[in-house]
């Protein structure tokens, strides 16, 4: 099992119900451990299992949802 993390920039992210819909739908991804959005600053992370999901597929979540996102990069990438 290898835990990875995703990390993107949601800019029109609306309100607590979208907030909402975005954790439930990553959370059905096989896989997926944990997913975290702060509407403030528009940011999310999601961790999940690398032999269970993958960004690609977070990704295409995100864009069945509608959502506008781009990919940050993760903390050892800023390196």
């Amino acid at each position: 099992m290898s835990i990875q993390s995703a990390y993107y920039h949601l800019p029109r992210m609306n309100g607590a119900h979208e907030a909402k819909e975005i954790k439930r739908e990553l959370s059905l991804l096989p896989g997926v451990k944990t997913v975290s959005v702060n509407r403030e600053s528009h940011q999310l992370a999601v961790d999940f299992d690398s032999t269970g999901s993958d960004r690609e597929q977070i990704e295409k979540t995100l864009g069945k949802l509608g959502l506008d996102f781009a990919r940050q990069k993760e903390p050892d990438e800023l390196q």
